[in-house]
Parts: structure tokens; C-alpha cells; sequence
């Protein structure tokens, strides 16, 4: 299951828990970091190097912008 954290813990919005779900559906065990900034939220997810193939780059794991289009769907603020 997807690791979700919200930064600051005030910024998680009343619908956290559905968009945590659209989350976990696109990006199965990534680690999700939603760090909110001036003008949205900045997303980092990475799949654990574990669910990739042998010597796949952090590029390779990266799943941010999967999550990006999750919060988009929601019409909350990306920053990029």
C-alpha cells in the first residue's frame, strides 16, 4: 500500500481520504510526498526500488506524475 504524507499535516484538504485511494490505485506502494507550496502542492513518488527491474534508475521508479494528475482530477494546485 501507497505511503501518503501531507506537508505541512494542516494542508491535507476535508477530501483527503478519496484522493488518497485515486492515489493508491495509480501508484501501488509508492511513497508519496505532497508538499504544499506557495501556489500548490509539489508532488515526489517513487516506487521502491524492489518493484522494478534489477538496477532501474530513480527515474525509472518515479510516479510523480501520475500523483500530479490524481490532484489535478480533483482541481487541487500542482506546482512544477
Amino acid at each position: 500500500m501507497a505511503d501518503i504524507t501531507w506537508q505541512p499535516e494542516g494542508s491535507r484538504p476535508n477530501e483527503a481520504s478519496v484522493i488518497e485511494s485515486e492515489i493508491r490505485r495509480v501508484a501501488p506502494a509508492a511513497v508519496v510526498r505532497l508538499t504544499r507550496g506557495e501556489r500548490g502542492f509539489r508532488v515526489r513518488a517513487l516506487l521502491p526500488a524492489a518493484m522494478c527491474s534489477r538496477g532501474a534508475s530513480v527515474i525509472d521508479r518515479d510516479v510523480s506524475g501520475k500523483v500530479e494528475e490524481v490532484l489535478a482530477d480533483f482541481n487541487m494546485p500542482v506546482e512544477r
